[in-house]
């Protein structure tokens, strides 16, 4: 069975990094979004979220994500999702959110998808207006 969320905050002149390890369910995302907040309110240049300790993530959970990735845009903080398990990739594939979000890979450095492309925005918007219309 895998654990409840054990998230670990380590602030450096260059950003925070916060290290996620067990699952992200609507059940801890209470937690998360404090320790986000928190984060937040110091106002680094960056936030680095280390996911390879992530095994479950629900849909509440992928929320908090994009939330947290809105409010970080918002404030002109960078922030990158730090080596996420070949499971959570598929998720973000699948919502085209790693067209969106900046995903660093191990080995990795994917510096382009700080910038949102035009057409990955389009459909992102796009696939919301379809959900709400089924509403």
């Amino acid at each position: 069975m895998v654990e409840h969320l054990k998230a670990r905050q380590v602030s450096r002149r260059d950003g925070v990094e916060i290290g996620l390890e067990g699952r992200l369910t609507i059940e801890e995302c209470p937690q998360l979004e404090r320790l986000l907040r928190g984060a937040l309110v110091e106002r680094p240049p960056a936030i680095k979220l280390e996911m390879s300790g992530l095994a479950l993530l629900d849909s509440t959970g992928l929320a908090k994500l994009i939330w947290f990735h809105r409010s970080c845009r918002e404030r002109g903080i960078r922030l990158t999702l730090k080596q996420p398990r070949p499971e959570l990739m598929k998720v973000f594939k699948l919502g085209k959110l790693d067209k969106i979000l900046n995903i660093e890979m191990k080995n990795e450095a994917r510096e382009d998808s700080a910038v949102p492309r035009p057409q990955a925005v389009w459909e992102y918007f796009q696939s919301g207006r379809q959900l709400l219309r089924g509403m």
